[in-house]
């Protein structure tokens, strides 16, 4: 029941990024065909960098939002034994310097989902206002 109540978390995320045009902002979790995923956390890629200044802004508004894992697993000291270095694996350490886990745990109300996608949209876009300006233009 929980991997159901996430998924469906999941679900209601994309649906809302969508609706929001949050797509140029940041890079969703992807579901591969013919399989499912537990979404035990559910991580999103902020574009161009702006990682830092957007978990910032979530908490100054008091929203939810996490780096679990700043460090690839190849430059984690429990694998420096592999011998593997900076620059190895540039699309994993991008990944890494990007990533921003939003809440999903299957108790989420609905209401608290649309504050964090609020505060994503108000942050990736501007203020409201300027953001009904765009969708007039």
């Amino acid at each position: 029941s929980w991997t159901v109540a996430r998924q469906k978390n999941a679900r209601r995320y994309s649906e809302m990024f969508s609706a929001e045009g949050l797509s140029d902002s940041l890079i969703e979790p992807v579901v591969a065909p013919e399989r499912r995923h537990v979404f035990n956390q559910y991580c999103v890629v902020v574009r161009d960098g702006q990682r830092d200044h957007v978990q910032a802004e979530m908490k100054a508004r008091k929203l939810g939002c996490a780096v679990y894992y700043p460090k690839p697993l190849h430059l984690q000291k429990c694998f420096a034994e592999l011998g593997y270095k900076l620059g190895d694996f540039p699309v994993a350490e991008a990944t890494a310097g990007n990533i921003l886990a939003l809440p999903i745990y299957p108790e989420l109300p609905a209401a608290d989902q649309e504050r964090v996608v609020a505060g994503l949209a108000e942050i990736c876009h501007g203020s409201a206002k300027s953001k009904q300006v765009r969708r007039a233009a």
